[in-house]
This record gives C-alpha cells, sequence and structure tokens, in this order.
C-alpha cells in the first residue's frame, strides 16, 4: 500500500469489522500493525457545531444569543431568496 493519506468518520465506526474505502477493503487484521492518526474535526472549518450546543452557550452568554438570533433571522431571509432562485433555475420539463 502507498503512502496515500485518507480520512475515516470513527464516530459510527465499532472495532470490528470492515472499511470500505472507494475499491479498496480493509480489514482491522490488515492495520493491526499500521499507525493510525484520528485528528480532530475543527468547528466551523470542518464541521458545524450542533443546534444544542450552541443554544447551551447562548443560555451562558447573551451577546453569543443574540448574536445567533440575528444569524437565524438572516439565514432564514436569504435561504428564502436563495430558494427562489433555484426553483427558477430548476429543470425545464
Amino acid at each position: 500500500m502507498d503512502n496515500d493519506e485518507y480520512t475515516i468518520d470513527i464516530s459510527t465506526m465499532s472495532t470490528s469489522g470492515t472499511i470500505t474505502i472507494d475499491a479498496y477493503d480493509i480489514s482491522w487484521d490488515s492495520i493491526a500493525n499500521q499507525s493510525i492518526t484520528i485528528i480532530q474535526p475543527v468547528e466551523f472549518e470542518d464541521e458545524m457545531p450542533s443546534v444544542a450546543k450552541v443554544e447551551d452557550m447562548c443560555r451562558d452568554y447573551p451577546a453569543l444569543e443574540k448574536a445567533y438570533e440575528n444569524f437565524k433571522t438572516v439565514y432564514k431571509l436569504v435561504h428564502q431568496d436563495w430558494q427562489g432562485r433555484q426553483d427558477e433555475n430548476g429543470l425545464p420539463f
């Protein structure tokens, strides 16, 4: 195997079975002697924080609560406009 780098979502994996990456099947036995690096995703770069986490933080930080409410309002306005544009550019049949 070459030194290609792969990203695997381990949140849904168990420690047994087979991982399928494109056309490659990798069993746990075949990677037993390999080095595995687990990189934690970075919020707002690799993933979004959960709504529950943001709302929990808003209870402790009033400025965040205000910014979050403003974000939701602007998002609804933009989403409505964006959705209208998607509908206009839909399939012609």
